[in-house]
């Protein structure tokens, strides 16, 4: 295969990536454990290395003019980046208690995957070609891509020291992991209970866990299907939130340059500070940090835009991928737990593609129909999952809770300024004294929407310098420009730039119209927190911070490398300087990990699932924020918490009957303690009402419950609408897959062919 001319890409990066995690596992077994690990991974490395080296000089037609030690001198300077973020990886991995081994593994894919984006190995192997440090190094192939990795590994290194001690507490972290961590452990019991394929073709719609039993894939915030429940197959559910929001922050890291280099047309210093004030936004990490991990995914929304956005094309493909692009952030969106904000996070994207119709970047009709299209396509992809959530939240639409807001419009502008560029705690301190309605208390994470300061602080510099330049050079009679005629589009998109601007204002003021109407709306009624709804902004504002830095580096190109590293380290002050005591506090937040993270160290050494007994009903055997633990107990707490029934369980159903016992015990009226959760979703197609227990007395509905308790799926009675949407999710879903792969197929071949390196070879 290697004497071939088009040798596939797979013998490059398997020889880096095989090499180097077999000889990490050797030198793991023959040093002594004393050996530092970062020279253990260096070594590793070197070895792998080396040996892809040997294999280039081999298998090229010719030879650099260069001598082989300086040959090998710049092979291993080209791959010292990402060979080094693999070792601080493996490091910090490690130092999460993760396996060494399938730390190194991770770590070897991401060395792999580099070594496939920056030098095209196709192009190493074929006929003529000279070695890969002479013809594809960074600088001459990919200076981009050279911008966008340093600026994306300095920025998650970053990421990780400012944010990742959040997870890293030992008795005490984030209230609100109180309901991930054994939501996570519960995903992982359904896959070790039905195996994994079984288990991911059949999703867990309820749980016996908690709540005497409750929904638990019908929940809108589940994220069974989502990267965040993957990796706790592997690691912890902690540490799975923990690797999740780095790798949603790179994702979205790399979403952010590229939505700037081809929508936007920016250079690329331009588009890498783009990116880099979008992951200092403290969105993810705050929300993160109390255990809300449903939010997670909202860095996603540039792919969003990106695809909505993509210059259009006449053809076919170039119609339908852009489309299909946006059913598939959708659906990361809806299946990732993000379900609950994807009304505001969908039409924060368009605020944004508002401002790019009217700047001539995008085209309005063409946003409309891919918006129209993929939404569709995203709706029957999910409909399943859409319908049996509907169907839940219409039993429990807890509307009953008043939108907390502003008396005056001034405090509405405030609070919302604040809470963009401002540390949290900061606001916490303003709102808590001119909120009113407010029947829980709007902690600082409610307010974590912010950039900070140092983000704050550059794009208002540049804004001035840019704006003190452009008066010195342009001439008063010719400052400005003619606008492009007002044609529908930019009509519509004007209206609606203005109405979604005004839209969280109105929503926060008192005296809004629009908060009583919010309430009136299905599904919406259900929101408690309308600072949420900020979120809107977010695009926006990364536009308008970076925008003034891109200017500047146009102006002053001499200067952009020095503009851009001094605008870099002054964005990441905001952040590494964010006072964070409320989100360290142990008195604030409550949560012990422990009792999880032994339960899921069981599993690994072969345990099975912990099975679940009994009922419990007394509140005062654990504290509030950890009472759902009784789980690892085999107990399901049935005062437990879980907002769907309120944040006082107000709308749980049936409350009279929790009561402590066996839970296939029953009461005087022949029902079990557990719920039947069927009853939940289709109370009418299940003949009970929410909160009743399986009868007993009836053979299959005892056969039921014993199923539901052992985590094995189990018959339940659903509208024929409900089989028809599930029908119609599979088919939809194996329609796009056989799609998407047909797609990728074709274009691995297309890169792993060959490639003309001369103008001669093209024209051959």
């Amino acid at each position: 295969m290697l004497d071939d001319e088009k040798p596939r890409f797979i013998v490059w990066t398997a020889s880096i990536a095989l090499t180097a995690w077999l000889a990490f596992t050797g030198l793991l077994q023959i040093l002594p454990p004393s050996v530092n690990l970062w020279a253990l991974c260096a070594l590793s490395y070197l070895l792998a290395t080396t040996l892809a080296f040997v294999v280039q000089r081999r298998f090229c037609r010719q030879t650099a003019p260069d001598s082989g030690l300086r040959q090998f001198a710049k092979f291993q300077l080209d791959r010292l980046i990402p060979l080094g973020v693999a070792a601080l990886m493996v490091n910090a991995l490690s130092a999460q208690g993760m396996d060494l081994r399938w730390a190194q593994a991770l770590a070897v894919g991401l060395v792999a995957l580099c070594e496939v984006v920056l030098h095209k190995p196709a192009t190493v192997f074929s006929a003529g070609a000279v070695p890969v440090v002479a013809e594809t190094s960074l600088r001459r192939s990919a200076p981009g891509l050279k911008v966008l990795l340093i600026t994306l590994g300095l920025s998650l290194v970053l990421f990780e020291l400012i944010w990742g001690r959040f997870y890293s507490g030992s008795t005490s972290i984030g209230h609100d992991f109180s309901l991930t961590g054994i939501g996570l452990l519960e995903g992982k019991y359904w896959l070790m209970s039905n195996g994994v394929i079984g288990g991911l073709f059949n999703p867990p719609w309820f749980t016996p866990a908690w709540c005497a039993g409750s929904a638990l894939y019908a929940d809108p915030q589940a994220a069974f299907y989502s990267p965040l429940q993957w990796l706790t197959y592997g690691v912890n559910p902690f540490l799975a939130t923990h690797l999740d929001a780095l790798l949603i922050a790179g994702v979205g890291f790399v979403g952010s340059y590229v939505l700037a280099r081809r929508v936007f047309g920016w250079t690329i210093l331009g588009a890498a500070l783009f990116a880099v004030i979008g992951i200092v936004n403290n969105f993810l990490p705050l929300r993160s940090a109390v255990g809300e991990a449903g939010y997670q995914p909202w860095p996603l929304w540039p792919w969003l835009v990106l695809a909505l956005c993509w210059p259009a094309s006449r053809k076919l493909s170039a119609q339908v991928w852009p489309a299909i692009g946006v059913t598939v952030f959708l659906t990361a969106w809806l299946q990732f737990g993000f379900g609950g904000m994807l009304v505001p996070g969908v039409l924060a994207a368009l605020l944004l593609c508002c401002v790019l119709v009217l700047r001539a970047r995008a085209h309005f009709w063409t946003i409309a129909g891919r918006l129209v299209s993929g939404g569709v396509a995203a709706l029957v992809l999910n409909s399943s999952k859409i319908y049996e959530s509907l169907s839940l939240m219409r039993q429990f639409p807890r509307d009953f809770y008043e939108l907390p807001g502003f008396a005056s419009l001034r405090d509405v502008l405030t609070s919302i300024a604040l809470s963009l560029f401002a540390p949290s705690e900061w606001v916490y301190r303003f709102s808590a004294k001119a909120l009113t309605g407010v029947r829980y208390t709007a902690l600082p994470h409610e307010w974590a929407l912010g950039f900070g300061l140092g983000a704050l602080f550059v794009g208002v510099v540049a804004g001035v310098w840019i704006w003190l330049l452009r008066n010195r050079t342009v001439p008063a009679e010719k400052k400005g420009s003619p606008s492009a005629p007002m044609d529908l589009a930019r009509l519509l998109s004007m209206l609606g730039l203005v109405l979604l601007l005004a839209l969280p204002v109105l929503l926060l003021w008192d005296s809004g119209p629009v908060r009583g109407l919010i309430k009136e709306i299905p599904i919406l009624n259900s929101a408690t927190w309308p600072m949420r709804w900020i979120i809107l902004y977010l695009p926006l504002v990364q536009w308008l911070l970076a925008s003034p830095l891109q200017a500047l580096i146009l102006q002053r190109p001499a200067q952009a490398n020095l503009i851009a590293a001094a605008a870099f380290v002054l964005i990441w002050f905001g952040p590494a300087k964010e006072p964070l005591q409320y989100y360290f506090d142990p008195a604030l937040q409550t949560y012990d990990p422990r009792p999880v993270m032994e339960a899921y160290a069981a599993t690994l050494e072969g345990q099975p699932p912990i099975a679940i007994t009994h009922v419990g009903g007394d509140r005062r055997a654990l504290g509030y924020g950890s009472r759902n633990d009784t789980m690892m107990l085999g107990i399901s707490q049935g005062l437990c918490y879980n907002p769907l029934y309120g944040y006082r369980l107000e709308a749980f159903p049936q409350i009279e009957r929790i009561r402590d016992g066996e839970a296939l015990s029953t009461d005087a009226s022949g029902q079990s303690l557990l719920f039947n959760p069927a009853c939940l979703v289709h109370p009418q197609e299940n003949a009970c009402v929410p909160g009743d227990g399986f009868r007993m007395q009836d053979i299959q509905q005892k056969a039921q419950a014993e199923r539901f308790l052992a985590r094995r799926p189990y018959d339940w009675k659903r509208p024929a609408l409900g089989h028809f949407f599930s029908v119609l999710s599979q088919a939809t879903f194996w329609l796009l897959f056989a799609m998407i792969s047909l797609r990728l197929w074709k274009g691995l071949l297309k890169f792993a062919g060959p490639r003309a390196n001369s103008a001669e070879e093209k024209t051959a």
